[in-house]
Order: C-alpha cells, then structure tokens, then sequence
C-alpha cells in the first residue's frame, strides 16, 4: 500500500465515523472531501504484450484491457498455473 493509499483510507474511516457518529452535529447532511485520482491499480493489465514462458517456450500475449476489461489480460494466476 503506498502512501497515498494510505491517506485516502485514513479518509474514507474519518468520514465514515463522522457520518455514523451519534455526536455529529449536522442537522440537514454532512459531506466528505475525498481526493480523487485515476490510479493504474494493475500497470501490467495496460500493457499492449504480455511475455510468458512455458515449457521453455517464449510466449508474447496481445492484451486489451481497454476493449476487453478482465477477460482482455493475463492474469498472475495464469502464469503460476504455467508451472503445473
């Protein structure tokens, strides 16, 4: 977890117990600032090749994530599975 991570989960649990709190004092509604970012999450996924080997062959995978979402991309778990 980075730092920014961090911050904003620090945040997220103020804003929450501000929200839920039987001392919060707003009578109409109570907001939250939560900054906002578009995180690459899986910078691998956006890629355009994935290189995989199996079997002592070298494999080159086209990806597309952003046609394809999860099914457009080689997941970690594919590549452990390689092993068995």
């Amino acid at each position: 977890m980075n730092l920014y991570q961090l911050l904003l989960l620090i945040a997220l649990i103020i804003a929450t117990d501000a929200l839920t709190s039987s001392k919060t004092t707003c009578t109409m509604e109570c907001k939250a600032v939560i900054p906002y970012t578009s995180l690459n999450l899986f910078p691998e996924f956006y890629e355009e090749e994935r290189t995989v080997v199996i079997g002592g062959k070298r494999y080159r995978l086209k990806q597309e994530w952003n046609s394809n979402g999860v099914s457009g991309v080689l997941w970690g778990s594919v590549i452990i599975l390689r092993a068995y």
